[in-house]
């Protein structure tokens, strides 16, 4: 045949009886340059008429509108299934606040106005285990309810860094607690032995964060803690940040304490909430002293912290406002102008402009309102 040598292929054909029981080979035959056409033809017809599926599927705008929506745990805050954190300093009430929600969760009540869907809970206690017993009777006296059995605690040591994420998985889906929400209260206590800045480490604590998710079909809730600057966020490795789904950060203010929103997807973020933590007073002791714990609830009719003046000609101009008229008074643009000059008494040039920069500062913290122009006092 044109384009193959003369002599045979070295393809071996074998001449048995073609029974599948037969353990009887015979002698070897080479195919010749026409049998090994025929095969090769047969190979590329058997080919083109079975073409491969593709792996990938590509969507219409319209098409896109008929996928599946986000099924939220707390609708505008929780998904129902993916990596959360609650994080913020030391001594700022998120656990308090992390149990306030995930007791919502359990009796499928609302969170500040965001609906739950109810499902069971499972609260990992690995940091101050000595009064979560406590935290939860309180919680229970304060709203005078009795939460669920679907509800539970565990203060058993729990690793992220180790090989028992998976373990612990299986118990969970043995007590029938999957498909809901499972809290580790904190991630530092359920890595020991970890550097949290590391990503090598951390890349193994979200790993196995993520494996416990997928295996339980559940959410799960680290609670964290913030690094000495709170503004940057959680402490450690960004990594963290970047895997999660979701997270609240509780921040302790002038004010008082507030939780936002600091990312969700596929919902808005960065909307403040204030709360308090309230005394719950549960018994006495043998020795007649009060047994106490605290509950985190809503604050709402807490007064918002007024924003200091930036830099010290502000600072100047409001001080000179606020001792010629007081607070809450309206003053006309232009005199407000004058006493804004007059305050800045060390500026020895373009005192017009540092005057009106300030005034212009002062409206953009909200101390000063403007309105037909004359400016009110805040």
């Amino acid at each position: 045949a044109a384009g193959h040598p003369e002599w045979p292929l070295p393809l071996l054909e074998y001449e048995d009886n073609l029974s599948s029981s037969s353990d009887v080979w015979g002698p070897p035959r080479l195919l010749t340059s026409a049998e090994f056409d025929g095969i090769m033809r047969a190979c590329n017809a058997s080919q083109e008429s079975t073409p491969t599926a593709s792996k990938y599927t590509f969507l219409t705008p319209n098409q896109l509108q008929h996928l599946p929506t986000t099924k939220w745990r707390v609708k505008g805050l929780f998904p129902e299934h993916g990596l959360g954190s609650i994080y913020g300093p030391s001594g700022s009430g998120k656990s308090f606040l992390a149990l306030d929600l995930m007791a919502s969760i359990a009796c499928g009540i609302t969170f500040y106005g965001h609906k739950t869907n109810q499902c069971p809970v499972v609260y990992v206690a690995l940091e101050g285990t000595g009064g979560i017993a406590k935290r939860v009777e309180a919680y229970e006296t304060h709203h005078k309810i009795k939460l669920p059995s679907t509800f539970r605690i565990v203060t058993d040591m729990l690793s992220l860094f180790s090989s028992e994420a998976s373990v612990f998985a299986d118990a969970v889906i043995e007590a029938g607690l999957n498909e809901g929400v499972i809290v580790i209260d904190t991630l530092a206590q359920s890595a020991p032995g970890s550097d949290e800045n590391s990503s090598a480490h951390m890349g193994i604590i979200i790993s196995n964060a993520q494996l416990l998710q997928r295996m339980t079909n559940s959410l799960v809730v680290l609670i964290h803690h913030t690094g000495k600057d709170a503004s940057r966020g959680a402490r450690g490795h960004s990594s963290l940040y970047a895997a999660l789904d979701a997270a609240l950060e509780v921040k302790r203010t002038q004010g008082g304490l507030e939780w936002l929103s600091a990312k969700v997807k596929d919902g808005a973020s960065g909307n403040a909430t204030s709360f308090r933590l309230e005394r719950v007073v549960l018994g006495q002791d043998e020795d007649g002293d009060e047994i106490s714990s605290c509950v985190a609830v809503g604050d709402l009719f807490r007064k918002p912290t007024l924003a200091q003046p930036k830099g010290k000609n502000q600072k100047a101009v409001l001080d000179a406002l606020l001792l010629k008229f007081g607070a809450r008074a309206t003053v006309a643009s232009d005199e407000a102008l004058d006493i804004a000059k007059a305050s800045l008494t060390d500026q020895t040039t373009n005192t017009a402009q540092r005057a009106k920069e300030a005034l212009k500062g002062l409206l953009e913290i909200g101390r000063l309102v403007l309105t037909n122009d004359k400016y009110a006092l805040v």
